[in-house]
């Protein structure tokens, strides 16, 4: 129970945080026009009160868990904090999605046994590349937006194409895991 209120904690803040950073770009986005934030059915300010909120829960089951949940709380973290800006800066915004999700059973792992060891990183090495492998697939039908206000990803940098061999090459990477 503690474990998966950690998760939804954690899911919710991510969730909750990129829509409150891409705020600006959602509301240029033709796709996101539906979303409650960009309709202001949702003002910034209850998004940012859910997003601590969610954090709390977050923190307060991980400190129900094994000891080593607390301590390690902030790796889990800085992730889903990372991915909202990322597509400023870089192409492998996908990768820190794909680590971001990858948290999860790495942490898991943690509460129940209180250790790492190869079996779960290398679960959680597919997992980050199968997210990143499919978060590319979703780029592709953003990528001229991308281009047009100077966001970064893998579509952008290597075009379609070059974005879905990548994608089948994480694929493959996270099937031999």
């Amino acid at each position: 129970g503690w474990i998966t209120l950690a998760m939804v904690g954690a899911r919710s803040a991510a969730l909750a945080l990129n829509n409150l950073i891409d705020l600006k770009y959602d509301k240029m986005h033709p796709r996101f026009t539906a979303r409650p934030m960009v309709k202001g059915t949702i003002k910034p300010w209850e998004a940012l009160a859910f997003i601590l909120v969610s954090l709390s829960v977050f923190l307060w089951a991980a400190a129900q868990l094994h000891p080593i949940c607390l301590l390690l709380s902030p790796l889990a973290i800085l992730p889903f904090l990372l991915y909202p800006y990322m597509k400023r800066f870089s192409w492998t915004c996908h990768l820190v999605l794909g680590v971001a999700l990858a948290c999860a059973p790495v942490g898991a792992w943690l509460a129940i046994r209180g250790d790492l060891a190869w079996p779960v990183l290398i679960l959680g090495g597919s997992v980050a590349a199968w997210i990143a492998a499919f978060d590319v697939i979703y780029g592709c039908q953003d990528m001229a937006f991308d281009q047009e206000h100077s966001l970064h990803s893998i579509p952008v940098r290597f075009g379609i194409p070059g974005a879905l061999r990548t994608s089948r090459w994480m694929h493959g990477l996270s099937i031999l895991g």
